[in-house]
């Protein structure tokens, strides 16, 4: 399971990705026991391990090694789903500006996906710098090519997205 809250103060909501391969939004309002459920995915086929959630694009990793896309959370169907590893998918991420997803997962490869068109091949891949499954990626809050990566062995990446080659750390 993997969760995600948006906002702050009075109503917020809540993203959870469930091992029956369904996300849900959970509203959860001022009083700690105040939770309705506002949206329900489609059941997606593959238990859902990894989620990310930036303005209306949700995404979900599955250990099938997919990658699913909501858009706007109406839909219970996702506008988009691709292979995007040989393994489990652990993480994903929607870089800042939303028009970028990357991804890692259990094959130790970390992948870019441009959202703007169907993700049918990544715009960069890394399998060389990840010696052990990618286990989280976080974007930089202001330079969207900047994000650090976690892996399995505990260790900690920064990559640019412009030179994939070599981690800047």
């Amino acid at each position: 399971m993997s969760l995600v809250v948006q906002g702050c103060s009075g109503e917020s909501t809540l993203a959870v990705c469930l091992a029956d391969g369904t996300i849900r939004l959970l509203t959860i309002g001022p009083e700690e026991t105040d939770f309705s459920q506002r949206w329900t995915s489609k059941a997606v086929g593959s238990v859902l391990m990894a989620l990310d959630w930036r303005g209306e694009q949700l995404c979900a990793g599955g250990v099938d090694g997919r990658v699913w896309c909501w858009l706007g959370a109406q839909d219970p169907e996702p506008q988009s789903v691709w292979m995007a590893h040989d393994l489990e998918c652990w993480t994903c991420a929607i870089a800042p500006s939303a028009t970028c997803l990357w991804s890692g997962g259990d094959d130790a490869a970390l992948k870019g996906w441009d959202l703007r068109c169907a993700p049918t091949s990544p715009i960069f891949s890394n399998c060389k710098t990840h010696e052990a499954g990618v286990v989280h990626i976080s974007f930089h809050p202001r330079k969207e090519h900047l994000a650090a990566t976690g892996r399995y062995d505990e260790r900690l990446r920064l990559g640019d997205a412009r030179s994939m080659g070599k981690p800047l750390v």
